[in-house]
């Protein structure tokens, strides 16, 4: 596995979109989302951040169980990431996290505001 293969494969892209995916479904669903909506872009990158940060603590926290059952597609536990950069992936994807919450306060004007 090589480097840039590992960050995709710590990060999980396709599972953190796919949870993007889950937050447009539900505001279609509830009928709350008819239009373009500038609280569900941020609540999708809210969801989205959130879920790379995750993946990456989870390969953190679980690294020597995965080395234990020999998990090929954990990229903490092959060495193609080491574990210092994955906490700064995971430091960096919660300061993104951060600001996307910082910009839906400004979009809301205040916190008694919903998406």
């Amino acid at each position: 596995m090589g480097r840039f293969h590992g960050y995709l494969r710590l990060l999980r892209f396709e599972r953190a979109i796919s949870a993007m995916a889950g937050v447009v479904i539900t505001g279609i669903v509830v009928k709350d989302l008819t239009g373009f909506n500038w609280g569900y872009v941020v609540a999708c990158l809210v969801v989205f951040f959130s879920a790379l940060a995750n993946f990456a603590l989870n390969d953190i926290n679980d690294v020597e169980i995965d080395r234990l059952n020999q998990r090929l597609d954990r990229p903490i536990a092959t060495g193609a990431v080491s574990r210092e950069t994955a906490v700064l992936v995971v430091v960096f994807q919660r300061y993104l996290l951060l600001l996307c919450l910082s910009c839906w306060v400004h979009i809301q004007g205040s916190w008694s505001g919903s998406v």
